[in-house]
């Protein structure tokens, strides 16, 4: 009896020196008052190789976009493509088409995006070659851009100080240029031209700020510089639909096609102009975690239920979670980006999800998606000098007191060998303090 207990006690005390040793601290000013959430998982042995608090449900900021990406991956396939159709509507009478010319939209984020401009043809290009191919020359209707996607716009989770700027750009049903437009506080000159734009410029003594209402078209411009012609700002559009009938127009006009814009509701017949595609989801999804694409994520997130609701699409998220044996429990979840300040997730259930995911078909492309250290996107310059450039894979995130990774430490041939997720809210001390230290920690956890 008595080796018995001996052995019992030995075995109570190894697990207390193993746990103690799991248990680990980033080293910075202040941490005790901050929130820190660590879990590092060997994927091979099933082995915690670090944690702390990796149960305590944390704000992740842009790390959200890593649970995005792996919903979206699991729920729409690595083929899915956006389809956005064009069609005219009316009847044909020659060059001339009596009717309006209709684009069906369906939340695709990136149509005329920045981040594709040199690899995908516009939109309007597209829907010109397409009327060329008609011999179509002249339209007595309207464009008309049908948005059946419910609660368009700005998420409700969103602060409204975030919404003015580009970064802050809600989804809608039609989405045009990342749904932010350059401004000259100065002349009022937009690029592209933003119709029935209520513009009030401020003079303050530093800085320049934005304030504009939810899904609004009143801007007012705070700025040091108010007669500065080169100050230019990138602003939020409220109605991208509005302004690409705009552009589509003054293009439609260059091009010698006539619109005269008539009402008619002649739907005799029906002619496909252009069947607008997007780039293929694992472009779109490499795009957003590298770039930290706000608006990439919330329309990845709509995609999975595109004719539901947000409330509905993020339901439609949690059970395909739940399906590759990633649960949603105890975690709240607002948005696709992690612009939302309401959102709180644990590290342990963003660990199970990166697990889960390297078990699936699409292991590959789900790991190729995140940037890498020292490499590429906003992680660029982290342990960009060091033996770890390039052999972990994550997905940063960072707001006011947060700082947050997500994802991969890769072997030499690029898989996965462990997950990696850090969360820290509510730190007190600088930022880059903080990075050196988390940069610490994970050269001494993989030395």
């Amino acid at each position: 009896m008595n080796n018995l207990r001996l052995s019992f006690l030995s075995f109570v005390l190894l697990l207390a020196v193993v746990v103690a040793k799991a248990q680990v601290t980033l080293g910075f000013d202040g941490e005790s008052a901050a929130s820190v959430g660590i879990i590092v998982k060997d994927l091979k042995s099933g082995n915690i190789v670090a944690q702390n608090d990796a149960q305590r449900a944390l704000l992740p900021a842009s790390i959200m976009k890593s649970v995005t990406c792996a919903t979206a991956l699991t729920a729409l396939g690595e083929d899915f493509r956006f389809s956005t159709p064009v069609y005219l509507y009316g009847s044909q009478d020659g060059s001339t088409w009596n009717g309006n010319l209709i684009i069906e939209s369906v939340g695709d984020p990136t149509i005329d995006s920045e981040l594709f401009k040199d690899d995908v043809t516009p939109l309007h290009r597209s829907i010109i070659q397409g009327l060329k191919d008609l011999g179509i020359t002249k339209i007595t209707g309207r464009i008309i851009i049908s948005q059946p996607m419910t609660d368009q716009g700005c998420n409700p989770h969103w602060e409204i100080e975030d919404t003015p700027y580009a970064y802050g750009a809600g989804l809608y049903g039609f989405n045009f240029q990342d749904n932010y437009y350059k401004l000259w506080p100065a002349t009022g000159k937009t690029a592209p031209y933003v119709p029935d734009l209520h513009l009030s410029v401020i003079q303050q003594k530093s800085g320049t700020d934005m304030a504009q209402g939810i899904n609004s078209n009143n801007l007012t411009i705070f700025t040091a510089e108010p007669t500065n012609p080169k100050l230019m700002v990138k602003v939020s559009m409220d109605d991208p639909a509005l302004v690409y009938e705009s552009w589509l127009k003054a293009r439609l006009k260059d091009a010698g096609i006539a619109l005269e814009g008539n009402e008619t509701s002649d739907e005799s017949q029906r002619a496909l102009v252009c069947d607008y595609k997007s780039p293929v989801i694992t472009d779109i999804l490499t795009q957003m975690m590298h770039e930290s694409h706000n608006l990439y994520a919330e329309g990845m997130l709509r995609a999975i239920a595109p004719n539901d609701t947000r409330e509905g699409a993020l339901k439609a998220e949690a059970r395909t979670l739940k399906g590759i044996g990633a649960p949603t429990t105890n975690n709240r979840i607002s948005d696709g980006s992690g612009l939302a300040r309401a959102n709180r997730i644990q590290p342990k259930f963003v660990s199970s999800v990166l697990e889960q995911m390297a078990k699936t078909d699409h292991a590959s492309a789900y790991a190729a998606t995140f940037p890498k250290v020292g490499c590429d996107g906003t992680v660029k310059n982290l342990l960009a000098k060091t033996s770890l450039k390039g052999k972990l894979a994550l997905k940063s995130g960072s707001m006011g007191g947060v700082q947050c990774y997500a994802g991969y430490k890769l072997d030499d041939n690029g898989r996965p060998t462990h997950t990696v997720v850090i969360m820290v809210n509510s730190f007190f001390c600088p930022r880059a303090e903080l990075r050196g230290c988390i940069e610490k920690f994970l050269l001494d956890t993989f030395k």
